[in-house]
């Protein structure tokens, strides 16, 4: 058993210039939005000013969840936990026991058979090679995690899993 594996995933880090064209791009989107409901009538106008809120929350939500937050994943002994990191700020999202795991894999290899209580999104990307999905079972509900671990963890869980897999 490993002692202690750990792995941070987090986005490539852009230059600042990127960075800050696509905040203007944004901010500018969002004043051309404001302007263009200045000129419909007085009630719609208010539902789309609700509609324009709820956008650019959903925006922010995820510019923060998925470019801004980085995710650890620590694989120690027969836990795997995963905390995700918002500037110095860091918080223990889940605790997986390694023998609540029925199954891991690449993502592309997952073949939703079942229905979960929930899914977990904690990684930077969705899409991708070194995107994989783990099915566990807490509390004899079943749950699915999408997570980015390197070629260690990934391997060291799957050592572990052998006869369930």
């Amino acid at each position: 058993m490993a002692a202690l594996i750990r792995h941070t995933a987090c986005e490539p880090q852009k230059p600042l210039w990127q960075t800050l064209l696509s905040i203007v791009g944004i901010v500018l989107g969002i004043n051309f939005l404001v302007q263009m409901i200045h000129l419909l009538p007085a009630k719609l106008a208010a539902l789309a000013s609700i509609a324009v809120l709820l956008f650019s929350a959903r925006v922010c939500s995820y510019l923060i969840n998925r470019k801004l937050a980085k995710y650890s994943y620590l694989l120690i002994d027969n836990q795997l936990i995963i905390q995700k990191q918002l500037g110095k700020r860091e918080n223990a999202i889940l605790d997986i026991k390694i023998s609540d795991i029925q199954w891991i894999g690449p993502l592309r290899e997952f073949k939703k058979e079942k229905k979960y209580k929930k899914t977990y999104y904690l990684a930077c990307r969705t899409r991708g090679d070194k995107v994989y999905v783990c099915e566990f079972t807490k509390n004899y509900k079943s749950y699915a995690l999408i997570f980015q671990p390197n070629e260690a963890i990934a391997k060291e869980l799957k050592g572990q899993l052998g006869n369930k897999q």
